[in-house]
């Protein structure tokens, strides 16, 4: 930026404010040599902001390391990725919204989809949280001024942050929920039909809620305790919170993940071992629909681990000596690929969802066909109560 200190130097005075300023006033001062000067040294001013901001923990939006400063080109595809971030996420919002619209459309509603939509408000939070944050991270580059902020200033302008922690709490107890009814289902009906009825599950996810705002005044209770402590303002998940918090919940989530993969496994050797000793046609029939139902369960559950138990485990097990800063960048980012998978794998591989999406969208008929012949041979095992009224012929 000195190179150009001579050259904006012969500028006027009210060209040197307008560099704060639009274009727009610039054309008004009638200084055409100064005008140029500031367009050409418009982008070592976002520069010099950048500059002002470096944080001490590399961020996706970083400056280059070369020389601290910002290029044109470097802003520019700092904006394309904003963009996409941004566009990506809003697709992910709009999945699972459409997602637990589906469901709540369903005129027989199982027990099985209930647990979905649970699934699916909490992938939407999660996906709102995730544009709040991208968003965060690349206006801190673009700020002047202090570098660093208390801890509760960190909470009161990053509310996000809380509601990325609901999200992931609620997503893994409503996993694990959905493993157990699987489980049931396969492997003794009789359980399944007395524990997960329509008013059990909705007092599950009722308990789920309970269980997810205690954590939750937990961890305010840590951030008020330590709210005058300053940190730097990109105001990170490992910043705000305790490393014993930030333990706690990544240890709980790992925990819950993996048990539920624990069930789920089990599940698939049950399901196996009943397939070789089929007794009748019906209960073949009943298991189709119940390995289909479990295999998209699975197919969930097994990007859930890739995208984001796997990276948090590894992060947990190397406390930050041999993993580089940018691991956890990655970490936030593929875990963001989840919210799209799920809505997408329920869409395709769930019979009672993917009937409702293509009523809803005819268009989608022809690239469904194959699914809706498959599930026509389809029994359901599950709540009584969603059989008890029948239309009469």
């Amino acid at each position: 930026m000195l190179q150009h200190a001579s050259e904006v130097s012969e500028c006027s005075a009210t060209c040197l404010r307008s560099l704060k300023i639009s274009s727009s006033i610039l054309l008004l001062t009638g200084d055409v040599h100064c005008c140029l000067i500031t367009n050409n040294c418009v982008w070592h001013t976002y520069a010099i902001y950048i500059k002002s901001s470096v944080l001490p923990t590399r961020m996706i939006y970083a400056i280059n390391a070369s020389g601290g400063s910002i290029s044109q080109h470097q802003f520019t595809y700092n904006i394309l990725v904003l963009s996409f971030s941004v566009i990506f996420l809003s697709l992910c919002t709009a999945l699972n919204i459409l997602l637990v619209f589906i469901i709540f459309r369903l005129t027989k509603k199982q027990v099985n989809v209930l647990f979905v939509a649970a699934l699916g408000f909490a992938n939407t939070v999660a996906s709102i949280a995730s544009i709040f944050t991208h968003v965060n991270k690349f206006l801190i580059s673009l700020k002047t001024g202090s570098t660093t902020l208390t801890i509760g200033q960190c909470i009161l302008h990053n509310p996000h942050i809380i509601f990325t922690i609901i999200s992931q709490d609620l997503n893994m107890h409503t996993l694990l929920a959905l493993s157990l009814e699987r489980m049931t289902s396969l492997c003794k009906p009789s359980w399944h039909n007395a524990a997960f009825t329509r008013r059990k599950v909705l007092s599950v996810l009722l308990i789920f809620i309970c269980i997810v705002c205690v954590k939750v005044v937990c961890i305010l209770n840590d951030v008020i305790r330590r709210s005058e402590i300053e940190v730097d303002r990109s105001c990170t998940f490992f910043l705000v919170f305790s490393p014993a918090i930030c333990r706690m919940l990544m240890f709980s989530y790992m925990v819950v993940i993996y048990f539920t993969a624990l069930v789920y496994f089990s599940t698939c050797a049950v399901v196996r071992f009943k397939k070789r000793n089929m007794a009748t046609e019906l209960r073949s029939m009943q298991l189709y629909r119940e390995a289909s139902l479990t295999r998209s369960f699975g197919l969930v559950l097994f990007f859930l681990i890739i995208l984001q138990a796997l990276p948090l485990t590894a992060i947990l097990i190397d406390r930050g000596k041999t993993l580089p800063a940018e691991f956890t960048n990655y970490t936030r980012t593929i875990r963001d690929i989840a919210w799209l998978v799920i809505p997408v794998i329920y869409f395709y591989s769930h019979p009672d969802i993917n009937e409702q999406l293509v009523k809803r969208f005819p268009i989608l008929k022809a690239f469904f066909s194959h699914k809706q012949k498959t599930a026509e041979s389809a029994v359901y095992i599950g709540d009584k109560s969603d059989t008890k009224k029948k239309p009469s012929s």
